[in-house]
């Protein structure tokens, strides 16, 4: 209740402040009634921005104090089109910055230990979430065999994203996992051919880190075909790659990309690392705890977990899919879905009905031209086999028959399509089709 007094003061205060200008400089009414409406505009706004920062601080902050510096040279603006305005306009803008100028100076004047440590290091408007597969790329590597920047002799480059069921979990030794398998069949197979096959699944990943993973690090090896194999994390109702419960994975990546961005601007980032900033900050995070109390703590049982929303719908889903089908056309790689098979998979036909993630893939696809790997069908045949180790992650055996079913499918010029054929062609990759192994128990 303290912040929100506090709150209304200064507004008062603001207001008042304008109503004495306005007798200063004595303008028509006219005039005064157009900036009287501005000056009320002005501290409205900031009402609302610190009601809707009691909710979430650490975004509306920034966009109030950009949104006002844009209001303050939109009335500069108005003061070179309309000459009465000029002075007031830019008396505005010059108090305005002057009040964070002196404030910057007499905070930077007090020694560090007067102050909180919130206010020396004010935390990133985004936080390293996106950045998350990146850093296990750099650290770790990918899993098994690693790529460099450039193909020493132009070799065709496959890689395979996906969750923990590419990556190979719970598989102790990566050669296991169906992209290792997959290079050891084109060794075997396809003699004298130059193909190189990586493994760029992580476990917990969903077609959100696929997209933005591709951008930020895969581009960066010069990839000829990309295999996509998930939707079980997407499925989710637990956020374990982001952790931001109650927001989807692309809500999260877009807000946090955004604010990343923002912060990367020289002006801004200098704004946004400054004590004046991070005073206020402070202040506001102070002023919503008094405001709305401490926070619940965050529900992690098996009926909390289920309210939560599932970390990608189907929608959203959809949406990135159709993102990475665009980012393949812009950068020239060829995307390739693959249908990430279930323990007992069903048919089909049964699972297109039972399994919204399957149709929404079914839809890019064919939307984009997209190549369809149909996992499903091989593994529901085989649905007595022992291939997997519980409901999501293959056995030994299962990695086996998924690299077969790739192996199949990529290196047939028929399946893979006119683009694929072409990548086929140029690379001098394909030496041997293949004979359908897949189709013999």
């Amino acid at each position: 209740m303290r912040f929100v007094l506090l709150s209304l003061a200064f507004l008062s205060a603001l207001s008042v402040f304008g109503r004495i200008l306005f007798r200063r400089y004595s303008w028509s009414s006219t005039n005064s009634l157009r900036l009287e409406v501005f000056l009320y505009i002005f501290p409205v706004f900031l009402l609302c921005q610190l009601l809707l920062n009691l909710l979430d601080a650490t975004l509306t902050l920034p966009l109030s104090i950009l949104f006002l510096s844009f209001l303050f040279i939109l009335a500069g603006g108005l003061a070179i089109l309309e000459r009465e305005f000029r002075a007031p306009a830019f008396a505005g803008l010059a108090l305005f910055l002057s009040i964070l100028f002196c404030g910057e100076i007499l905070l930077s004047s007090l020694p560090a230990d007067r102050l909180p440590q919130a206010v020396m290091n004010p935390p990133l408007l985004y936080s390293d979430r996106l950045d998350r597969a990146g850093k296990i790329y750099r650290t770790k590597g990918f899993r098994g065999r690693k790529p460099e920047s450039e193909s020493a002799n132009g070799a065709l480059r496959i890689f395979a994203m996906g969750g923990s069921s590419t990556w190979g979990v719970p598989l102790v030794n990566p050669r296991e996992a169906y992209p290792a398998v997959l290079q050891t069949l084109v060794k075997e197979r396809q003699p004298g051919g130059k193909i190189e096959v990586y493994n760029a699944g992580l476990a917990g990943m969903g077609v959100m880190q696929v997209l933005d993973s591709l951008s930020e690090t895969i581009l960066r090896f010069h990839p000829h075909i990309v295999t996509i194999s998930l939707w079980y994390n997407d499925s989710s109702r637990q956020s374990i790659w982001y952790g931001v419960p109650g927001r989807s994975d692309r809500d999260v990546y877009l807000s946090e990309r955004m604010l990343k961005w923002v912060s990367r601007l020289p002006l801004l980032n200098h704004f946004f690392h400054s004590r004046i900033y991070g005073s206020l900050r402070y202040l506001l995070l102070e002023g919503k705890g008094l405001f709305r109390g401490e926070p619940p703590a965050v529900a992690t049982g098996r009926k909390e977990i289920a309210m939560n929303p599932r970390r990608m719908s189907p929608e959203e889903y959809r949406w990135a899919l159709e993102e990475i089908a665009k980012l393949g056309e812009r950068k020239k790689f060829l995307p390739v879905f693959v249908f990430e098979p279930l323990n007992r998979t069903s048919s089909m036909e049964e699972s297109m009905k039972e399994n919204e993630y399957y149709a929404a893939m079914t839809q890019v696809a064919e939307k984009y031209q997209i190549p369809l790997v149909d996992t499903l069908t091989p593994f529901h045949e085989r649905m007595g086999d022992w291939l997997f180790y519980d409901l999501v992650h293959p056995n030994p055996s299962g990695h086996r028959l998924m690299a077969e079913i790739l192996y199949d499918f990529l290196f047939s010029p028929e399946k893979i399509g006119p683009k694929g054929a072409e990548i086929l062609r140029e690379t001098g990759a394909l030496k041997n089709p293949p004979q359908n192994t897949i189709l013999r128990k």
